[in-house]
C-alpha cells in the first residue's frame, strides 16, 4: 500500500498545484502548459497505482486505461510546457508538432480495440497484483517517451548555459524539476521489461508538482508565501471535492450501482466525472468567499486617484502629508508595506521619511550612490513583477527592495529633478497590480511629488517668512493632475490608434493594390494627425510646466489679458467638465496689453477660476468678461455658486482664513483649502497697481473684478 499511497500523493499533488499555476494566471501560455502537463501526471500517477493493487483483472483494465491516457501526453504536454517557459515559439523548432502527433497516436492505440498490440494488464509481477505488459509498440512508445522528454531537457540545459530572459536560477529550478520527477518516474519503465526491478523511484515523483510550481511563482516573481494565503481557497476546494467523490461513490453504489450493476471502477470515474464538472463553480464561489473576507475587491482607479488628491492637497505640515499619502494608498490598494524616500534639504541624500510594514526605517540613501543613480537615469516606473525589470537590476539595489518587499518603485520628479521615491509592497490579497493601477501610477508620482515638494516648501517658507505663492500654487495643481493627466492621454490615444491602423492594414494586406504616390499620400497624412497630437500633448505639458514653475526674480513683460485668461482656462477645462460646469466668455476688441508677470496673472485668474468651480455644488455656469474701464483693464469672473456670507466678506483676504475643510477628512466630497488662494491673488494685483473688487450674495454666486492697468502706449495694443 505504501506504492499506492505515493502514487496517490503525486496524483493529488499534480492535480492541485498544476489547478493552482493555472487559476494565478491562466492567461499565461507556461501556466497553461503546466496545467495540461500536471493533468497527464494525474491520470498516470493514480492508474499506475491503482491497478497495481486491483483485484480482478477488469479494474486493472481499466485503472491501466486511466493509467495510459495521461502516460502517453505526458511527453507532448511536458515539451509545451519548456516551450512555453522558455518563450520559444513551436514554430521555431517544430518538433511539437512531432511530439503532440506522437503523443496522440499512443493515445488513442491505448483506448482502441487493438490496444493489447501496445500494452494490457497482466498478473503476476514480482510485487505487484497486475503490472503492464508491453505489446510490439511498445518499444516504440519507449523510445518517443525518453525522446520528447530528452528534447525538453536538453532546452533547459541549453538555456542555463546561454544568455536569456530567464535568470539561470529560475531555469535550474525547472531542470531539477524535471530530473527529480522524471528520473524517478522512469523506473516504471524498468520493471515493465524486468518485472524483478522495484520501482522504487516513484516515490520521488511527487516531488516534481512542488519543485516545479515553485519554479512557476518564482519565475512570475511572486512571493511563495502566496501558496500558504491562496491555498486557503485550494484547501477548502479539495476538501469539498473529496466529500462530493466521497458522498456521490456512496449515493452511487448504494442506490444506481445496485439497480445497474456498475463495478466499484466504474462508480469511482463517475464520482471524479462529477468532481471535475463541480470544479470551477466550487472554485469561484470560495474564491467569491475569500475575496469578501480575507482579501480586496479591486477598486476603481479614479476613485483612488480622487481620494489621494483629496487628502493630500491641503496639507502642507511635512510630519503629516507622508503618513497621508501612505494612508491612503495603503487603505485604497490594501497594500503590505509602503515607503516614502524624500532628499534633504541639503539636496546631497535621501532619506525614508515615512513608511509602513518594514523594520529599517532611517536607511539613508547617498544621491551619487548606486541605487539613487538607477532612479536618477530614468523616469519610468520600476515593476518589479515584470521578470526581465527585475533581472535588468544591480544585485545590491535587488537586494534593497527585496528586503522591503517592494513590487513597485515610482520616482517622484518635480522639474526633472528627483525628489523623492514611492515605493510600494505586494497587496495583501497577492494580487498583481492590474493595467488600470499601472496606468494610474504616472498620475499619483505627480500629485505625490507635488505634495511633497509643497509641504518641504512651505516648511522652508514658514521658517523664513518668504514667499507663499508658489506653495499656493503647486498645491492647486494636484487637483488638476488627473486632468493634466486625462488631456495628455487622449493625443497618445489619437497616436496609437493611427500606427495600429497602419500596422494592421499593411498586414491585412490592405494596402497591397497601393500606388507608391497614393501609399506615401496615406503616410503623409497619418504623420500629420500624429504632430498635431503630439503638439496638443506637448501643448498642455508646456502649459503645466510654465505655469510650475517657480520665478527665480520679480518680472514685467508686456502681454495680452485674455491670453492669460485663456491659459488659466485651458488647466481647469477637464474639472469644469467633469462637474458640469459651462464657461461663458466675452472679450471686448482691441484691449490694450498689460505690464506684469503673466505667469503671475495667470496664478491668479486660475485660483478664482478654481474658487468659482468649488462654490458651484451642482452645475452651474461661470461667466469670464474682460473690458477697457478709462486706463484699467477689467477682468470679471462670476460664478452661479453658493456666495459668501456678509460676515466674511471682509476676511475673505486675509491669510489662512478659508471656509473649506482643512481637516484630514477622509470624505472624498469634502471641499478643502489651505487659506492662502485669495490673499496671495490679492497680494499679486497689489503687486502690479492694480485692485480687486468683491460682490456676493449668498445663495446667488460671487463676483471678482480684477482691475490692471492698461499700457500707456497706444501702439502697444492689439
Amino acid at each position: 500500500m505504501t506504492f499506492v499511497f505515493f502514487c496517490t500523493l503525486t496524483s493529488v499533488l499534480s492535480l492541485f498545484f498544476g489547478a493552482f499555476c493555472f487559476v494565478k494566471r491562466r492567461a499565461h501560455p507556461a501556466n497553461q502548459a503546466f496545467f495540461i502537463n500536471s493533468i497527464t501526471i494525474s491520470l498516470w500517477s493514480l492508474g499506475l497505482g491503482w491497478m497495481s493493487v486491483a483485484n480482478s483483472q477488469s479494474g486493472a483494465e481499466q485503472w491501466l486505461t486511466i493509467h495510459y491516457i495521461g502516460a502517453t501526453l505526458i511527453p507532448p504536454s511536458f515539451a509545451m510546457f519548456v516551450y512555453a517557459f522558455l518563450r520559444m515559439h513551436p514554430r521555431r523548432t517544430g518538433l511539437i508538432y512531432f511530439w503532440w502527433s506522437g503523443g496522440l497516436l499512443f493515445f488513442v492505440l491505448s483506448i482502441s480495440p487493438y490496444r493489447y498490440l501496445f500494452i494490457s494488464a497482466v498478473a503476476g509481477s514480482d510485487y505487484f497484483h497486475f503490472y503492464t505488459k508491453a505489446g510490439i509498440f511498445y518499444l516504440m512508445y519507449t523510445v518517443f517517451f525518453f525522446s520528447a522528454i530528452g528534447d525538453a531537457i536538453l532546452l533547459l540545459v541549453q538555456s542555463v548555459t546561454r544568455k536569456s530572459h530567464l535568470s539561470k536560477t529560475h531555469i535550474q529550478y525547472v531542470l531539477v524539476a524535471s530530473l527529480v520527477g522524471f528520473g524517478g518516474g522512469s523506473t516504471a519503465f524498468l520493471t515493465v521489461y524486468f518485472p524483478s526491478i522495484y520501482p522504487a523511484g516513484m516515490y520521488i515523483v511527487f516531488l516534481y508538482p512542488l519543485i516545479m510550481t515553485y519554479a512557476i511563482v518564482v519565475h512570475k516573481l511572486m512571493d511563495v508565501e502566496v501558496l500558504v494565503k491562496k491555498s486557503l481557497v485550494f484547501a477548502g476546494l479539495f476538501t469539498s471535492l473529496m466529500a462530493v467523490v466521497s458522498g456521490v461513490s456512496t449515493a452511487v453504489q448504494s442506490v444506481v450501482g445496485q439497480r445497474i450493476g456498475l463495478d466499484e471502477t466504474a462508480i469511482r470515474i463517475l464520482s471524479i466525472l462529477i468532481a471535475m464538472v463541480l470544479f470551477d463553480p466550487v472554485r469561484k464561489y470560495l474564491v467569491r468567499v475569500t475575496d469578501r473576507y480575507l482579501f480586496q475587491k479591486n477598486e476603481n482607479v479614479r476613485v483612488i486617484l480622487n481620494r489621494l488628491s483629496q487628502n493630500i492637497i491641503t496639507i502642507l505640515d511635512i510630519e503629516k502629508v507622508g503618513t497621508t499619502i501612505l494612508e491612503t494608498l495603503k487603505d485604497s490598494l490594501r497594500l503590505e508595506s509602503g515607503i516614502i524616500l524624500i532628499q534633504d534639504e541639503d539636496g546631497k541624500t535621501f532619506e525614508i521619511m515615512d513608511s509602513f510594514g518594514i523594520q529599517n526605517k532611517h536607511e539613508r540613501f547617498p544621491k551619487e550612490g548606486l541605487f539613487i543613480r538607477c532612479f536618477l537615469e530614468s523616469d519610468k516606473i520600476l515593476n518589479l513583477e515584470d521578470p526581465l525589470q527585475k533581472e535588468s537590476l544591480p544585485s545590491a539595489i535587488k537586494g534593497t527592495l527585496e528586503a522591503w518587499g517592494a513590487v513597485i518603485c515610482i520616482p517622484l520628479f518635480i522639474h526633472r529633478e528627483l525628489i523623492g521615491l514611492l515605493i510600494l509592497g505586494k497587496k495583501k490579497s497577492d494580487q498583481e497590480f492590474s493595467e488600470d493601477e499601472m496606468d494610474c501610477f504616472p498620475a499619483v508620482a505627480g500629485q505625490v511629488a507635488i505634495a511633497l515638494s509643497n509641504a518641504r516648501l512651505y516648511h522652508i517658507l514658514m521658517r523664513s517668512q518668504a514667499d507663499f505663492a508658489q506653495q499656493a500654487k503647486m498645491a492647486a495643481i494636484g487637483t488638476l493632475s488627473a486632468g493634466i493627466s486625462h488631456e495628455i492621454k487622449n493625443p497618445l490615444q489619437v497616436i496609437r490608434g493611427i500606427v495600429e491602423m497602419l500596422r494592421f492594414n499593411k498586414k491585412s494586406g490592405i494596402y497591397k493594390d497601393y500606388t507608391k504616390e497614393q501609399y506615401e499620400e496615406l503616410i503623409a497624412e497619418a504623420l500629420v494627425r500624429v504632430l498635431d497630437a503630439v503638439n496638443r500633448a506637448t501643448g498642455v505639458i508646456d502649459r503645466l510646466s510654465s505655469f510650475a514653475k517657480k520665478p527665480k526674480e520679480l518680472k514685467t513683460e508686456l502681454f495680452s489679458l485674455e491670453h492669460a485668461m485663456d491659459n488659466a482656462l485651458n488647466m481647469v477645462t477637464y474639472e469644469f467638465e467633469q462637474n458640469q460646469i459651462t464657461v461663458k466668455k466675452e472679450y471686448a476688441s482691441n484691449l490694450p496689453k498689460v505690464l506684469a508677470d503673466e505667469h503671475a496673472i495667470e496664478e491668479v485668474f486660475f485660483n478664482l477660476l478654481i474658487n468659482a468651480r468649488h462654490a458651484i455644488i451642482e452645475k452651474g455656469t461661470i461667466e469670464v468678461q474682460m473690458q477697457p474701464q478709462g486706463d484699467e483693464i477689467e477682468a470679471l469672473i462670476r460664478d452661479t455658486g453658493s456666495g459668501i456670507p456678509k460676515e466674511n466678506l471682509e476676511k475673505i483676504f486675509d491669510p489662512f482664513f478659508t471656509t473649506k475643510d482643512t481637516s484630514r477628512n477622509p470624505d472624498d466630497a469634502a471641499i478643502k483649502g489651505s487659506g492662502l488662494g485669495l490673499f496671495l491673488v490679492r497680494e499679486i494685483v497689489k503687486r502690479y497697481g492694480g485692485r480687486i473688487v468683491l460682490e456676493s450674495e449668498v445663495g446667488k454666486g460671487t463676483t471678482f473684478h480684477i482691475f490692471l492697468p492698461a499700457s500707456p502706449d497706444p501702439r502697444l495694443k492689439n
